[in-house]
């Protein structure tokens, strides 16, 4: 949209304005032009400013939601720019136990960027424009630059680390992290997007990559990297000292006039903490409390961005407003947290806005709506320019036509602007299918007579007809959603949800031989005079077992519901073969039962719908988000079992909000196209309602007829609907189990959509099985169902699985914080203000309506509703729909909104007493807020002062990892996959599951389903391996345990030497070089791998000699004449036994064992190579 910029650019009133706006009282005013319009003029003055010298634009609004629309636009308005979000940091004042990082890595990564030279565009709210930052010169000085041949101590950058706040923890997966192995450290600065691998030879900086925090590997090489501290408000050490001193000597004053004994204790132990953490130099989230003893030693934004800077005020009027609530918010918090003894007085004040406004020392530009004053405010110079806001059209193409005939009139040029090129090219069908000219180009042309289409993704559309330009953004012709875009890239973490599979030392283990045993470490014992690593498991009655690392595949984690501890097995008792066999008969039963529908299901006839129409094609391209890898497969599995000429019987298995609401539209757009009707069946009226509401607006602009059953319509509204089905007038139907009834029939139903199955009756689900019988079937749930179990169960039933969020939304904000209600006041007044609504978790039925009313006294002016499960189920479904719509704006609630509801004006979450909640719980109910593009605030309160038992505060320990998406995250998972498990298989297994864990169920399952299929069960026997050779991971080279034991079971897994040498290159690059033991590990593993497929069952070293064993049967059968060539080449003996064993013997006497494997592997090498080469001859002669 450069070209329009420009055109805008060339107004003389607007050229000579931007010549008049001067740094002394002399601020402008322009009015009239709102949206997209306005942020165009904006663009325009940036470039008018910047045509003689250099100068940055900082553009400040009053809300955060404004704050991101402004700045998409600007990103297209000025693509050539460095255009910037500075978000506002939430709750400043508060120390949190644990809090999200995301908002925090934004703020430091637009700091980061403005250290640079040179003009840039920022856009912020007015509270994040003067939240207090670190002081320039200091941030400055503590931004960490590496540069390869640098030469700088590991320990100096270290150091340097510390005290800018990072963490250091043996793995790094998180922003803010970092961690050292001998002389590699990894860092992931807290502005970027990946974390960095640095390498140092002695002093000396050897080189520097970055690297995928999900498999830990190295990406691409960088020549020099620079990033900031953890914290964006940190002193100089002397400062904090003084500041310290200050605080001590204030607290001590404090404490004298105290007499209540419990705010004495609460004083000492929340200002003491933080002058222990100023002392060690150690940042907090808190320091901004104490901002009036350090006045000199803080900046903001104003003093960090790149000078000179001219100022945007947008909607002035609304910002002061904003001020005023700010202000009157901060002084009733300051107040409470005074009298709490969280803040002494005289160390934070509010910020006086208006003042801060006068003395702002830049040329201001004010803009507004209509030209109005406030106070003294006098303004240099007025420009209105004339401009209308866009009308939405809403698909009515004629109204379209009329209005470019008006424009055509008045010469003015019409440019659409389309979000992406589908769209654009959609856009463009459509219109020439009603006879509208358009040109599709990739830059606006000024002065074109016809209207254009560009790719731009524009908030909205308006018009000046002044300058003689109409801009209609592509939603306000079909109504669809905008395209948001992300600040910057996310982590990916379905990677990480993978790895709940980790051992740590006191967690129970499934040995496949000896059962449920308890993991105690890894220890380095010295057998027949060679040291080796055993995994220590200790069992009941204190026995114990030492495993052998290269049997660690017999070991798995034990994975039980969390119900209860597991029970420990004896060693050398039958009750572990007496469960296994129990498990085995009970999985043998249904892996049975599902071959028979599976088959059944196979041979039944069905309708094998057609393949996608170009309606199909611009029905996704109407999609407002990226898809997601998983989403795609996902449709591309479901299309493909629509085609075919059976009943499809599809289980979409996502994460709420996941995005299987939309793979489940796009197979009933293709059910639709082919002429069929569409039943979609959810547990819930509510349910209904809300996904009649998406679907009615995701189809908008198709002609497509949707309705909707349930009791909340009336009889006469019932049985049009019912009439509509039956002759076929109505394509798609929305309800709950009233679409089972007998007096409802369809003219041609072709697909059932059923969503969360496991939460209707056994009465309707016997209903539902004779309706698949012969219709297409995607049932829908939210319970993650585990890939382990997804890939045993292939081949009986047909699974698709959503694991990846969705690009485009922000991450939840997280806090786990103590109980207090200045916070829940702040929490609550912030989301009513944005227009939003709250959920209050609180799970005590007996006193929740008195927790209702202490909410509604926090907040007297909110609208607050109460639901809970021991309400009548009408009232409960009346309560939520009423939420639904927006009739209250706080929910109390219990748990009872774990599941299901997806409702997107709801975007805080505040819950009481989180250490009383289990961890899928917490993770679920996470889960309902930060549905939409707006940023996301979930609170996990836990009573002041309170003594947590052990549990709990292990429990709050985890969700404060799951903050950053911990190891809590992956608890919470694997608990929700046994429920999945559970769903899939029938609740019964639930017992099974918990009696062998959840690992060897699945393999019991995926065994019986194998035997009864006949297919072939034995697994190739290993060859076992006994050479005088040490091979193993020596704690000076891998530390942590944790990872030396997922490390092993990698080694376990190779089964060619190429992955061994893939090994090898990921060990240097993410540990250094690998020390003798680890060498010849990697060693005897290419040896095994090479004996495997040489058919080679044993190797020892006895005496002299050094000698491999060939059974040579009739599966695994030896090539004599080649394995005697290749010995003669390699000086080895060959002897061949009656039974038709072959050993080769090679004469090893005074030889070191890394050598004999050396030699070993060049020997099985050749003979391999050779064995390959015959048998390509062979295939070319006989072709």
């Amino acid at each position: 949209m450069k070209g329009l910029v420009e055109r805008m650019a060339a107004d003389g009133a607007l050229s000579s304005l931007a010549d008049a706006m001067g740094p002394r009282r002399n601020d402008v005013l322009i009015t009239g032009v709102t949206g997209a319009g306005r942020q165009l003029v904006m663009a325009a003055l940036y470039q008018l400013r910047n045509r003689r010298l250099p100068e940055s634009m900082i553009v400040v609004t009053h809300a955060a939601s404004h704050a991101q629309t402004i700045w998409e636009d600007l990103k297209e308005y000025l693509p050539d720019a460095r255009v910037y979000l500075y978000p506002e940091r939430d709750n400043a004042l508060v120390d949190y136990l644990a809090s999200s990082s995301d908002v925090l890595a934004d703020r430091l990564h637009v700091l980061e960027a403005l250290a640079q030279e040179g003009p840039v565009v920022v856009v912020t709210t007015l509270l994040a424009a003067w939240q207090p930052v670190t002081k320039k010169h200091h941030f400055l000085h503590s931004l960490v630059k590496l540069a390869v041949g640098e030469s700088k101590p590991i320990d100096d950058v270290v150091a340097q680390l510390v005290r800018g706040g990072y963490e250091r923890v043996p793995l790094v997966e998180g922003r803010g992290q970092f961690s050292v192995r001998g002389g590699i450290l990894d860092v992931f600065p807290l502005g970027h997007d990946l974390p960095y691998r640095i390498e140092w030879f002695d002093t000396e900086i050897d080189s520097i990559r970055a690297f995928d925090p999900a498999t830990q590997r190295s990406l691409e090489k960088r020549d020099a990297i620079s990033f900031g501290p953890a914290f964006d408000l940190m002193l100089p050490q002397p400062v904090a000292e003084k500041v310290a001193e200050d605080i001590e000597a204030r607290l001590e004053a404090r404490l004298r006039t105290v007499t209540d004994a419990s705010l004495r204790d609460r004083l000492e132990q929340t200002i003491s903490a933080d002058v222990r953490k100023l002392r060690e130099g150690q940042p907090f989230a808190g320091i901004a409390r104490y901002q009036l003893l350090y006045p000199d030693h803080a900046d903001t934004l104003f003093d960090h961005v790149p000078q000179p800077a001219f100022v945007c005020f947008d909607e002035t009027a609304r910002i002061l407003e904003r001020a005023d609530v700010l202000e009157k918010e901060f002084r009733e918090w300051l107040s409470g947290a005074i009298m709490r003894g969280e803040v002494l007085s005289g160390t934070v004040e509010a910020v006086d806005y208006e003042a801060k406004f006068q003395e702002l020392n830049r040329p201001k530009v004010h803009f507004a709506t209509f030209a109005h004053t406030r106070g003294a405010q006098r303004y240099q110079q007025v420009l209105n320019i004339s401009a209308r806001s866009m009308q939405n059209f809403h698909g009515q193409m004629n109204v379209l036509k009329q209005e470019l005939a008006r424009w055509e009139k008045a010469q003015t040029q019409v440019v659409f602007a389309a979000a992406t090129k589908e769209r654009a090219d959609h856009l463009a069908r459509v219109l020439e299918d009603y006879r509208i000219q358009a040109d599709q180009v990739e830059l606006f042309t000024p002065g074109s007579k016809v209207p254009q289409i560009v790719v731009a993704n524009l908030s909205s559309g308006f018009e000046l007809p002044m300058h003689r330009v109409a801009v209609i953004v592509e939603t306000e012709v079909f109504t669809a959603k905008r395209k948001h875009r992300q600040t910057r890239a996310q982590v990916s973490d379905a990677e990480r949800i993978k790895s709940y599979q980790e051992l740590n030392v006191g967690d129970y283990v499934v040995h496949v031989n000896h059962g449920i045993g308890r993991y105690m470490g890894i220890k380095t014992l010295e057998v027949d005079g060679r040291r080796n690593d055993y995994l220590y498991l200790s069992y009941a009655g204190g026995d114990s077992l030492y495993v052998p690392v290269d049997q660690i595949d017999q070991i798995q984690r034990y994975i039980g519901s969390g119900e209860k501890e597991p029970k420990l097995h004896s060693l050398g008792s039958s009750e572990w073969q007496k469960t296994k066999n129990r498990v085995k008969k009970s999985v043998r039963d249904i892996a049975g039962d599902l071959l028979k529908l599976y088959a059944k299901r196979e041979a039944t006839p069905g309708h094998a719908f057609s393949p996608d129409t170009p309606w199909q094609a611009d029905f996704e391209n109407m999609f407002p988000y990226e898809e997601t890898p998983d989403q795609l497969r996902a449709i591309a599995e479901i299309k493909r079992d629509m085609e075919k000429p059976r009943p499809m019987d599809r289980l979409l298995c996502g994460d709420v909000g996941y995005g299987k609401t939309e793979v489940a539209m796009r197979a009933a757009f293709k059910a639709v196209m082919d002429g069929k009707q569409v039943a979609v069946l959810v547990p819930t009226t509510v349910l209904a309602q809300q996904h009649y509401e998406t679907f009615k607006e995701r189809f908008a602009g198709f002609p497509v007829k949707i309705e909707m059953l349930s009791r909340f319509r009336t009889r006469k509204e019932t049985q049009e609907v019912l009439k509509g089905l039956k002759e076929g007038t109505i394509d798609i139907v929305i309800g709950t189990h009233r679409l089972l009834q007998n007096s409802i029939q369809f003219k041609d139903l072709g697909l059932l959509i059923v969503d969360e199955e496991q939460r209707f009756g056994v009465t309707h689900k016997e209903k539902l099985k004779q309706l698949r019988a012969n219709v297409d079937c995607l049932t829908l749930t939210a319970t993650p169902i585990p890939r382990t179990l997804h890939m045993s169960m292939l081949g009986v039933r047909d699974l698709s699985i959503i694991e990846t969020p969705p690009e485009n939304r922000f991450p939840v904000q997280t806090y786990v914080v103590e109980y207090n209600e200045g916070l829940v006041k702040e929490a609550l007044e912030r989301e009513l203000a944005r227009g939003g609504q709250v959920y209050f978790v609180y799970n005590d039925v007996q006193t929740i309506h008195r927790m209702a009313e202490r909410v509604q006294s926090l907040v007297p002016d909110a609208r607050v509703g109460v639901a809970h499960g021991q309400m009548a189920e009408a009232e409960l479904e009346r309560v939520m729909l009423d939420f639904l719509e927006g009739e209250f704006d706080v929910l109390v609630t219990t748990t009872i909104i774990e599941t299901g509801l997806d409702i997107p004006n709801v975007n805080t979450l505040i819950v009481y007493d989180a250490d009383k909640f289990g961890l899928s719980q917490l993770y679920q109910l996470r889960g309902r807020v930060g549905r939409s593009n707006r940023i996301a605030y979930a609170y996990f309160t836990y009573q002041p002062a309170k003594v947590l038992s052990e549990v709990a505060e292990k429990r709050l320990a985890a969700i404060k990892e799951f903050t950053e998406l911990g190891s809590g995250f992956k608890i919470a998972m694997r608990d929700l996959s046994i429920r999945g498990a559970g769903n899939l298989l029938g609740a019964e297994q639930h017992g099974f599951i918990n009696s062998v864990g959840f690992d060897m169920y699945t393999e019991l399952l995926q065994q019986a389903i194998r035997e009864l299929r006949g297919e072939q069960l034995e697994k190739p026997a290993e060859p076992t391996i006994d050479v005088p050779v040490e091979a193993y991971i020596p704690d000076t080279y891998i530390s942590d345990p944790s990872q030396k034991v997922a490390m092993y079971k990698r080694f376990r897994a190779i089964q060619a030497v190429s992955e061994a040498d893939d090994l090898e290159e990921e060990l240097v690059d993410r540990y250094g070089d690998p020390p003798q033991e680890v060498r010849n590990l990697l060693d005897v593993t290419r040896l095994k791998s090479l004996a495997m497929q040489a058919h080679a069952d044993h190797i020892a070293t006895q005496g002299a000699d050094t000698t491999l064993r060939f059974p040579n049967e009739p599966h695994a059968p030896v090539d004599y004449p080649k394995l005697l060539s290749m010995a003669v080449k390699h000086k080895a003996q060959v002897t061949s036994r009656p039974n038709g064993m072959v050993f080769v013997a090679f004469r090893t006497k005074g030889v070191a064992g890394d050598e004999i494997v050396r030699r070993l592997i060049a020997f099985l090498s050749d003979y391999l190579a050779m064995v390959r080469q015959a048998k390509k001859q062979e295939e070319v002669a006989g072709v």
